[in-house]
């Protein structure tokens, strides 16, 4: 019997996993289409998408919203490292393809894998070592590294500036994604309401500075961009809410 209920549960959290990448596989592609506001605008979007959202149902749970005072820290700190991967994240669709950007972005499973079996002692089976392998192989081809190495020395292989920063960006945006998915496992007992009101306020105090200091903010246009606007603020509470009932 309990074996059973294991296998129901561990099923409920593949579909909320599945439903959370499918989610935001949809805000990126809103993401590439509204070129003409900077990615730290949109990611803003995003954040204050999730907080208004999460507030009637953080109201309902009678808790106190800033969660239980041993978990604190980490709902912060998970903000911290949310806000720069989401910031990170939208700055690296703009200027890669869109299928650079994810394969690089979402190979945060990796480094979940290998911390998770490091800080929290979870097995790493013989398919898990081979997945990780095979996508660090992936990401090396993804930035053409081979084609780096190999290239001629009197007609070099350039990247872009814009392809550098872009690359370095997805880099970091998968790096800050696994420790806010390993921090996320670590609070996965405060509700998930309470997890997203504060991944909202302190990813909108984190993106309006970053996009205060290395962008520039403009109005949207009128029209579907707006409704795009509320799309995007849509699915990305729809995106970190399943990832997040994925975890519990």
């Amino acid at each position: 019997m309990r074996c059973k209920s294991r296998q129901t549960s561990r099923s409920r959290g593949l579909f909320f996993a599945m439903l959370s990448g499918v989610s935001f596989s949809i805000a990126s592609v809103i993401v590439k289409r509204m070129k003409n506001l900077h990615p730290g605008q949109l990611a803003l979007y995003r954040f204050i998408g999730t907080f208004v959202m999460s507030m009637p149902e953080t109201v309902k749970t009678g808790q106190n919203p800033f969660g239980p005072r041993e978990f604190r820290f980490f709902l912060v700190l998970r903000g911290v490292f949310g806000g720069l991967s989401i910031f990170l994240n939208f700055i690296s669709f703009r200027y890669l393809s869109l299928g650079e950007a994810s394969v690089l972005i979402f190979s945060s499973p990796v480094v979940v894998t290998v911390f998770a079996r490091i800080f929290f002692k979870e097995p790493c089976n013989f398919f898990q070592s081979i997945s990780v392998m095979l996508t660090v192989i992936g990401i090396v081809f993804i930035t053409k590294l081979p084609a780096r190495l190999t290239a001629n020395p009197l007609i070099p292989f350039v990247y872009s500036s814009e392809k550098i920063y872009s690359l370095v960006a997805a880099i970091f945006s998968m790096f800050c994604m696994s420790a806010m998915d390993l921090i996320t496992r670590k609070v996965r007992h405060v509700h998930q309401s309470i997890t997203n009101f504060n991944f909202g306020w302190v990813g909108i105090l984190e993106t309006a500075f970053l996009t205060v200091v290395l962008g520039n903010f403009k109005w949207q246009h009128c029209g579907m961009q707006s409704i795009y606007i509320l799309l995007l603020a849509l699915f990305s509470y729809s995106g970190i809410t399943f990832l997040v009932m994925a975890f519990q």
